[in-house]
C-alpha cells in the first residue's frame, strides 16, 4: 500500500513540473525530481507483493503499472493522465482483491 501511495503523490504532481517559475523546494520539489523513480519502484513492489500470494497476478500488475507509468509520464493530455491513472489503481485494487480471495480460499 505504500507503494500505491507514493505513486499516487507523484501522480497528482507530475503535471506540476511543466509549470513554469520558480523550482519546488521541500517534499514537492522531491517528489517532482524524483517521481519516476518513485513510481518505477512501487511498481516493483506491488508485482513482488501480488506475485507472493499468486505468481499469476504478476503479469496484470505489471501492466496496470505499465498504464500507470505512461499515463504520468509519457503522454501530454491531463484528461488522459487521469483515466489512465483511474484505470491503472482500479486493476491494482481488483487484482489485490483478486489474490486476497485466493488466498482466503486456500486457508479455509
Amino acid at each position: 500500500m505504500i507503494g500505491a501511495a507514493g505513486a499516487g503523490a507523484a501522480a497528482g504532481m507530475s503535471g506540476m513540473a511543466d509549470m513554469t517559475g520558480p523550482a519546488q523546494e521541500g517534499l514537492l520539489g522531491v517528489l517532482l525530481q524524483y517521481g519516476p523513480i518513485i513510481l518505477v519502484v512501487s511498481i516493483a513492489l506491488v508485482t513482488m507483493s501480488v506475485a507472493l500470494r499468486r505468481p499469476v497476478a504478476a503479469v496484470p500488475a505489471l501492466a496496470a503499472g505499465a498504464l500507470l507509468y505512461w499515463g504520468m509520464y509519457a503522454q501530454p493530455s491531463y484528461p488522459v493522465m487521469y483515466g489512465s491513472v483511474a484505470l491503472g489503481f482500479a486493476g491494482w485494487g481488483t487484482i489485490y482483491l483478486w489474490t486476497r480471495t485466493a488466498t482466503a480460499a486456500h486457508t479455509t
